[in-house]
């Protein structure tokens, strides 16, 4: 029989995929790089092309909107053409919170992903801050406390 990890349930949700190393957060990439068109699943008006300038506010390249095939949708699905654009899926998808699902399709061009917008959609997720990280490490040791005008003697002595 096999080993159950410790804290760990396989009641639920089905399978969680490993991301890497320790269960790491999926690698997003700069909104930037990210080209999405953005569908309404819902049939609510306006929802795509609202939506669609909230992404172009975020530094999405948004390549238009318009409605889905069906208004049928319940749940917004992001879908994207091959492993090569899960990140920018994964990245799309972040903007939504826990609300979308990542689907593997064929009719999404290469390069690019595709969000229809389910009736669950309500409001793209707040904006995630990233902290700066170390500068001190990254600006060759400087940090605030660091004087630099030491080193010119006393040029500026007495200013």
């Amino acid at each position: 029989k096999g080993k159950k990890a410790k804290g760990r349930s396989s009641k639920g949700k089905g399978k969680a995929k490993r991301t890497g190393p320790g269960n790491a957060a999926p690698k997003l990439l700069s909104t930037s790089k990210v080209s999405v068109e953005v569908l309404n699943g819902s049939g609510v008006q306006n929802v795509a092309s609202t939506t669609g300038n909230a992404l172009i506010a975020r530094g999405f390249h948004v390549l238009g909107w318009s409605s889905a095939a069906t208004f049928g949708y319940t749940k917004s699905v992001v879908e994207y053409a091959s492993s090569a654009d899960l990140a920018a899926a994964r990245t799309v998808a972040a903007q939504l919170g826990k609300g979308a699902t990542l689907q593997l399709s064929s009719s999404v061009t290469a390069g690019t992903v595709t969000l229809i917008l389910g009736s669950d959609f309500k409001t793209l997720a707040p904006l995630q801050i990233q902290p700066p990280g170390n500068l001190a490490k990254q600006y060759s040791g400087y940090t605030g406390g660091t004087n630099v005008c030491r080193s010119y003697g006393t040029a500026f002595a007495g200013a």
